[in-house]
């Protein structure tokens, strides 16, 4: 069994970790620093997704190749108003998704500072600010816990 910030989970094959120098041109290519929890995970682990916990992490080459487009979905379609004492629209859709969910919830963070992550609702206008993994984990899954995740890595991250 692995941990990760008290989160508990099996890796279900093996990890597929991504080297440091992909991180780093990812993070080059688009004039960041990823959120430090990120780097972490996708450093030991790789890119994939969990069962039982929504949470999918991107590779860095994904995240470089699509956040242009991801950020112009963000202008055309911006549906969290009432977030604003959180975050702006404007700052909004600056920000970059590191991790994604599979029941429609965004995550992430300014490029200036990825020292928070932000979570975009599906649900409803709300944004919440998180400062780790798992905060965020205890957003989407409250009795976390209690449970053990199985994580899968991506063959090809």
């Amino acid at each position: 069994m692995e941990t990760f910030d008290g989160i508990k989970f099996t890796v279900k094959g093996s990890a597929k970790p991504v080297p440091e120098s992909e991180v780093a041109a990812a993070e080059e290519g688009l004039s960041c620093r990823f959120p430090p929890d990120y780097r972490r995970f996708v450093m030991k682990y790789g890119a994939g997704f969990f069962l039982r916990l929504p949470i999918v992490i991107f590779p860095p080459r994904k995240i470089a190749a699509s956040t242009e487009a991801d950020q112009h979905r963000l202008r055309d379609h911006w549906f969290w108003d009432g977030a604003d004492e959180v975050l702006s629209q404007e700052d909004g859709v600056r920000t970059i998704a590191c991790f994604d969910t599979d029941i429609g919830v965004d995550i992430r963070f300014l490029p200036e500072d990825a020292s928070v992550m932000f979570v975009f609702s599906h649900d409803d206008d709300t944004i919440t600010r998180c400062g780790s993994f798992k905060e965020i984990v205890r957003l989407l899954d409250p009795d976390c816990k209690s449970h053990i995740y199985e994580f899968r890595a991506l063959i090809a991250a």
